[in-house]
C-alpha cells in the first residue's frame, strides 16, 4: 500500500491504514461505523491547527517513506 498523500489521514481502525497511521502517527484512528467520532475527528484537524501541523507533517515524511519502497514489516 502506499500511502496517497501528505495530508493526514482519518481512518477505522482496522487493517493497513490504521498500521499506518500508528506506525507514523499520522492521522486519526476511529471505530468503523462510529460517526460520532468521525466527526469529532474531522471537527478536531479543522479547529486544532498545531495537531494539524503535526500529523501534516507526520504525514509527509510517511508518503516520502513509502515512495523510496519502505514497506510495513508484514506486507
Amino acid at each position: 500500500m502506499r500511502w496517497p498523500t501528505d495530508r493526514p489521514h482519518i481512518v477505522t481502525d482496522i487493517g493497513e491504514p490504521a498500521e499506518l497511521v500508528d506506525r507514523y502517527q499520522s492521522g486519526i484512528k476511529v471505530p468503523i461505523g462510529d460517526i460520532t467520532q468521525l466527526a469529532d475527528a474531522m471537527v478536531e484537524l479543522a479547529s486544532n491547527p498545531q495537531r494539524l501541523a503535526m500529523l501534516s507533517e507526520s504525514a509527509r515524511l510517511a508518503a516520502r517513506d513509502l515512495r523510496a519502497g519502505e514497506r510495513l514489516p508484514n506486507a
